[in-house]
Parts: C-alpha cells; structure tokens; sequence
C-alpha cells in the first residue's frame, strides 16, 4: 500500500468519526454548522474568525462556549497562532475542567499543548472545582432547605386549620315529664332512637290487639239474639236473651283473655319504657361540635324555642 493510500484512508476514517460523533449542544445553529464544516474542510483562519466573532457577539450557553472555544483553539493552533490557541483552550479549560481532545481526530501535536496548559491550569482549575463542587451543595442544601420549608409550611397550614376549627359546647336542658310517656318518648328525647322505636312498636302492637279484642269481646260482636218459649198461656209466652251462644264460648274465651294479656303486656311494657328513661335521664348533656371554617355570609338558620307564655322563632347566621 502506497503513502498517497494510506493517507486517503486515515482520511476517510477521519471523517466516519467526524460523522459518529455525538451532535453538539448547538448542532442545530446555522453558525455552528458553518465553523463545523469550515473546520472539515481545512478552512482554519474562516472558523477562527468565525468563532472570535460569534464568542464577541455574546448571548450563548457554557457548552456553546465550550464547543467555540474547541473549534477557535484547533484552527488557531493550525495555522500557526499559538497565542490564540492557548487563548482558546485556557478559556475552553476554564469553562469546563475535565474537558479533552478527542486523539482520533486532533494531533499529538494539538492534544500536547493542550495538556501543558491543562497542567498549567492546575491550580486554578482546582480552585474552579472546588467553587463548583460548593456551588452545587450550597444549590443541593438550598433544595432540601426549599424543601424542608415547604413542608414547614404545609404543617403550620394544617395547624391553623386545625385552630380555625371553632370547637363548640351545646348544653341542652331535659324535663323529666317526656320520661314518664308511652311510646318510647323518654328514650327518644335522651337520642337512644333504637331502644324508643322498640318500645314504641312494642307497645303500639299491644294496645291496638287490646283494643281490637275488647271491641270484639265487650261491645258485643259475638253476642246474638236467642228466643225462648215460656210455659203456660199467660202473655208474654216468648222470651229474647242476647249473649254468647254456647257454640261460640271458646271463641270468646280466646278475645277476653287476648284483650286482658295485650292490656297488661302493655302497661308492663310501658313501665319497663318509664323505668328505663328515668335511669338514663340527665337534667343536662353537654354536646361538643367542631364547626369548619367558613367564608362569608352562611345562610340563615331558623331556631324555635320555648318560652314560659309560649314560644318563638329566631333566625342566626354566622359570618
């Protein structure tokens, strides 16, 4: 293989890294591409001009930086500038410490000077480390202290939430004599809704079978009317007596002793009602609400109460 092939093929493969070679931050910008391309094709004193005039006209990103810096100091150290090109990586090494020279596609030459001035830069890049390293944990305690007072904030919100609750005692007065009603009245009152409906049915079942029977019993239902023949031809000769005919004594029998049973089940039953609600009866209960916080305006509401002549109504509203 000649020279004049091995040189076309180091060529070639020159410009399959150039082409693998991951896209820059500004790949996109036209001015980039234009340096990019200038540079490929051995344009050195166009893309030095080119970078010095896009670094001057300002307004760009560290790694837009990074890559001018890149560009300017390889085409300056190309034609022979070796004061721009040490210009060019100082400011390129400042920007970004560990940056490097791909040694595929720069020089030995090239990646020599810029490792001399790398370890010129020793002590200032250090220091541009170290800066960065505490930039970034006074940003990484910064953010756990946004953090940390944010949920500061969220737990004093909910305190005062908390605090903004109005906490309210309602005492009601209770009158003994409600105790002393059927029909599960007494427990009703002291808010015991299960046990007053359980007396209430119990003694309403009872009272209407006892009022059924005696209905049926007493006032006669069973009752008819039955002639009987007298002896003898004085007038009157036929008598009618209205009562119970015997066929139908055993059914009577059933709803006089039903009308007793359901009677006295429902004064047992009532008692029980009495005995209950006057154990549990409390002349006072005191009820505590915790009321939300409201805004504006509530709607009013309507209260009745008694008084000693009567009673009355009031409207509230809170605000």
């Amino acid at each position: 293989m000649t020279l004049r092939a091995a040189m076309l093929c180091f060529s070639l493969l020159l410009c399959a890294l150039a082409a693998a070679e991951p896209s820059s931050p500004a790949a996109a910008d036209p001015d980039f591409l234009q340096l990019k391309r200038g540079f490929e094709f051995g344009n050195f004193r166009q893309v030095l001009d080119g970078a010095n005039g896009r670094i001057d006209r300002g307004e760009l990103t560290d790694p837009e930086l990074v890559e001018l810096h890149r560009y300017g100091g390889l085409a300056a150290f190309n034609i022979n500038r070796q004061d721009q090109a040490e210009h060019h990586f100082e400011a390129l090494l400042r920007l970004e410490p560990e940056a490097s020279l791909d040694p595929f596609s720069v020089p030995p030459p090239a990646i020599k000077l810029f490792e001399r001035i790398r370890l010129r830069l020793a002590p200032e890049l250090r220091q541009i480390r170290e800066e960065r390293r505490l930039r970034s944990e006074r940003l990484r305690q910064d953010e756990e202290e946004r953090a940390l007072s944010q949920r500061e904030s969220a737990l004093a919100r909910q305190r005062l939430e908390e605090l903004s609750r109005r906490t309210v005692q309602r005492v009601d007065h209770h009158a003994i004599a409600p105790n002393f009603l059927p029909f599960g009245v007494g427990q009703f009152v002291e808010g015991r809704n299960t046990l007053g409906t359980a007396f209430a049915v119990s003694e309403a079942v009872l009272a209407v079978t006892s009022i059924a029977s005696f209905w049926i019993y007493q006032l006669g239902i069973l009752n008819s009317n039955q002639s009987y023949n007298l002896p003898g031809n004085l007038p009157p000769n036929q008598i009618t007596v209205s009562g119970v005919p015997a066929s139908r004594s055993r059914e009577a029998s059933f709803w006089s002793s039903l009308k007793t049973y359901s009677g006295v089940g429902f004064y047992v039953v009532y008692a029980s009602g009495v005995a209950d609600a006057l154990v549990h009866y409390r002349e006072e209960t005191v009820t505590t609400i915790v009321q939300e916080p409201t805004t504006g305006l509530q709607q009013p509401r309507p209260h009745l109460f008694l008084t000693p002549g009567g009673g009355g109504v009031s409207l509230s509203a809170r605000f």
